[in-house]
């Protein structure tokens, strides 16, 4: 029925514009028919046309009246012209002042133009002028909930965030509306909480609202990966985490995010065969999208964990050892990477080798963990096979004592090493 009523607005519209034509009319009646057909037609270039073939009678009549200033705002909504859009607003604002009127209408250009400026400070200046005229009005639509939102993501503190945003939900729930716009404000805010059980509550409500509204884009899939991996509780980190990647997937995604999904799934799944899947695909998405960084390595050096061919793992724990000396980190993983390279290797020189690299990042780090006491196990272990007994002895002190400490004077590992080193 809207369509058919459509149908008739439009024929009686041309028909009116047919008689004008005939009568080389050109005045501000014709103009108005021009911007009705506008408002009317689905078709963006005919509303181009229209509104353009108005503003150049109005112009040409010298008019500045709020048909006018509608022309321009309407021109500025539907360009994607970033400069012809800021014109046009602005004209429109300009008349609308000039009119001395003061509607819903300039602050919505205000607010269009805070969303399009590129300083922050026009973009806070617009959307305060936006929001003082709402409050002027006395109007709580949901345009001012979002000009409140608007304001809170680019507000200077954290209170003044929290302030806006908290405005704009009470707004949305005043009027009695649950939008994208409320389920954002609710994401926003978790950023901002104060404590870890206030965050999981606003990414809650806001997921829950995502949900009840079949929204399905990337910050959804955040939130579920961000809830998960928050919740301290395996198998919910786990569906979670799972959900956010099934969401990357059907949106073809794949940047960071999405490695770093396949990543945490890689850690917390218990079946090996899913392990390897997971931080297999977090290599190929880095690789695909060309970064390299510690994650990339640690999906390597993972990877190595868990496949079982004694060649596969070597080459994995190269692979992440690779990416630590490219990007130019030395930490306790690349101590260990060292120390398990070393450990599979074949080759006594290189066993030695990369041990002993281990275990100077060891101590320039001054780390004193079980890769530590690991490392010095191994070089004792190395040292005893070839003959070097005091060398060695050291050694199994120094990997003695620290796992006596860290892991108890009854732990195998303690045991072992006092009956291997005579070290009781």
């Amino acid at each position: 029925r809207r369509q058919r009523q459509m149908c008739i607005r439009d024929s009686h519209y041309k028909a009116a514009l047919s008689i004008h034509d005939k009568l080389k009319l050109d005045n501000e009646t014709k103009a108005l028919i021009y911007y009705n057909l506008g408002t009317i037609t689905n078709d963006a270039s005919a509303q181009e046309a229209y509104y353009m073939q108005a503003l150049n009678i109005h112009k040409k009549l010298k008019l500045r009246n709020e048909v006018t200033a509608k022309l321009y705002k309407s021109l500025g909504a539907i360009t994607s012209d970033k400069e012809k859009k800021t014109d046009c607003y602005e004209n429109s604002l300009s008349i609308y002042k000039g009119l001395g009127m003061e509607s819903e209408s300039i602050a919505v250009l205000y607010y269009n133009l805070g969303v399009i400026a590129d300083a922050k400070y026009m973009k806070k200046a617009n959307f305060n002028s936006s929001l003082e005229i709402y409050r002027r009005l006395k109007l709580e639509t949901e345009e001012t909930a979002m000009c409140c939102y608007a304001l809170g993501l680019i507000s200077d503190t954290k209170d003044a965030k929290k302030e806006m945003l908290n405005k704009a939900l009470d707004i949305y729930q005043k009027l009695g509306v649950e939008t994208e716009g409320t389920a954002n404000a609710y994401n926003k805010l978790s950023n901002l909480a104060n404590t870890r059980k206030q965050m999981a509550e606003y990414q809650e409500k806001a997921l829950a609202i995502y949900n009840r509204l079949g929204i399905e884009n990337e910050t959804v899939a955040l939130l579920y990966y961000n809830i998960g991996i928050m919740c301290g509780l395996p198998s919910k980190e786990k569906n979670y985490c799972v959900k956010a990647l099934d969401i990357y997937t059907k949106l073809k995604l794949e940047n960071e995010n999405t490695a770093l999904i396949c990543f945490n799934l890689g850690i917390v799944e218990t079946e090996l065969s899913m392990k390897e899947k997971y931080f297999k695909r977090t290599i190929d998405i880095y690789n695909n999208i060309g970064v390299e960084n510690e994650n990339t390595a640690l999906a390597y050096y993972n990877l190595g964990t868990v496949v079982e061919a004694e060649n596969d793992k070597l080459d994995c724990l190269e692979n992440a050892l690779g990416v630590y000396k490219r990007i130019g980190i030395e930490n306790e993983t690349t101590a260990s990477i060292y120390n398990a390279i070393g450990s599979l290797s074949e080759d006594e020189k290189k066993q030695q080798e990369y041990c002993e690299k281990a275990l100077s990042i060891c101590d320039n780090l001054n780390i004193k963990s079980n890769t530590y006491a690991g490392i010095n196990y191994n070089l004792a272990i190395l040292n005893k096979n070839n003959g070097k007994e005091v060398e060695a002895k050291n050694y199994a002190e120094i990997a003695y004592n620290v796992y006596r400490k860290n892991l108890g004077a009854d732990h195998p590992k303690v045991k072992e090493l006092a009956s291997k080193f005579e070290l009781e």
